[in-house]
């Protein structure tokens, strides 16, 4: 049972890992949404629980649990939110609903606490007013035209929006495969779902409707844009719609990359970004299954990026057959257990997998060697995306 305590329960979490973990609760129905994170005085960020992520914490031991009191400082989340709420309400008056029947109908904690901005789109949780199924959600549904648009407008307002949409789950094997989004506009209606944006000063645009973009690689994209890659060609495998590829082509100064994507709505962002940024013609995209291009880039490449989590391992011998005879580095993307001795187990095993796959392809003698383990962000409770460096080469230049 879980111990008796005043204290709110939260989740401890290193700063450089707290906005991961909180999506991922988040997605789990495990974070508090009505408290703000904040800093323990170990250093630690603190998440606040539900009910649900307390005892999912006490019973599987994979969260650092720690019951805290809430900071002063905690009235700042709820004062944002009930002026959100006035909002809502003042805008379902004004179009003709009674304000008693506007807060009944909509409770402060119907509302979203939170979003994700990409460009001008607003992306909310599916909670609340916007979860199927809900009081508010059907509320929401049955209220007049002109009711409905006052109050998405006044939302929208709050966010600094333009449009507002709603986030799918993603979770689903194939989903993760073809990072398709489930995400869904909500207003204004007919708005299509094309946005346009820049992170690190590489310009993005994809359908948020149809594609994924994960804010969460920002520090990872920044580190590929910091490779130093003059001259060199660069396999892009599971390129997206241009994650890493851009970055590679914007920043770190590669001579060609080659990008391959399976995804058919990826392939026109991914087209459609390459041109934005002017660097087409050192991009040369390669469209469906990665063992199909394996046989068009043998021997082609310096550096092979393998970007796909939770696992690449389906990459793994086509990045060894487009490596230039005398090797190459590879980066590596996995989901790997948060703890050194599982890290280190399966940085062995990647090794001697690779040259494995060396050596099944005639390229024996060729020795694997990590120069780099990145962690990149916290994937799930114990579980971190990594990213590892390798050089794959004869023993001779290895």
């Amino acid at each position: 049972m879980p111990p008796t305590t005043s204290g709110c329960a939260c989740a401890l979490v290193d700063p450089q890992a707290a906005e991961a973990l909180r999506r991922r609760l988040d997605d789990c129905g495990y974070l508090d949404t009505g408290r703000r994170a904040f800093r323990a005085e170990s250093g630690a960020v603190a998440l606040p629980l539900t009910a649900a992520g307390e005892a999912y914490a006490v019973q599987h031991g994979e969260l650092s649990l720690a019951f805290l009191p809430p900071p002063t400082t905690d009235r700042r989340t709820s004062d944002k939110r009930q002026r959100m709420h006035g909002r809502c309400v003042a805008a379902l008056e004004s179009s003709g609903l009674p304000r008693a029947d506007a807060a009944r109908l909509f409770p402060v904690q119907s509302l979203p606490s939170k979003w994700e901005k990409l460009g001008d789109v607003a992306l909310f949780a599916p909670r609340g007013m916007f979860e199927s199924g809900s009081g508010a959600a059907e509320a929401l549904a049955a209220l007049a035209p002109a009711a409905r648009e006052s109050l998405l407008a006044a939302l929208a307002a709050e966010a600094g929006a333009a449009r507002l949409g709603v986030q799918g789950r993603i979770g689903q094997v194939e989903e993760a495969l073809h990072r398709k989004s489930g995400a869904r506009l909500v207003w204004p209606p007919g708005a299509g779902g094309w946005v346009s944006f820049k992170e690190n000063g590489v310009l993005y645009g994809l359908d948020v409707c149809r594609s994924m973009f994960s804010s969460g690689n920002g520090t990872e994209k920044a580190r590929v844009g910091s490779f130093p890659c003059a001259g060199e060609t660069v396999v892009d495998l599971y390129a997206g719609i241009g994650y890493f590829t851009l970055p590679y082509l914007v920043h770190a100064g590669a001579a060609h990359v080659h990008a391959c994507e399976w995804d058919e709505d990826a392939l026109a962002a991914l087209s459609r970004n390459v041109a934005a940024n002017g660097v087409e013609r050192r991009c040369t995209v390669h469209a469906g299954d990665n063992v199909q291009a394996a046989a068009t880039l043998a021997g082609v490449a310096h550096r092979v990026n393998l970007g796909l989590i939770p696992s690449s391992e389906a990459g793994w011998p086509v990045a060894v057959a487009v490596l230039l005879p005398e090797g190459g580095t590879l980066h590596v993307h996995a989901c790997v257990g948060a703890g050194a001795s599982e890290e280190d187990a399966w940085g062995r095993a990647l090794l001697a997998r690779l040259e494995a796959l060396a050596a099944g392809m005639g390229r024996r003698g060729w020795a694997a060697r990590l120069l780099h383990l990145e962690r990149v962000k916290s994937y799930a409770p114990r579980l971190n995306h990594v990213v590892a460096d390798v050089r794959l080469a004869p023993v001779r230049v290895a």
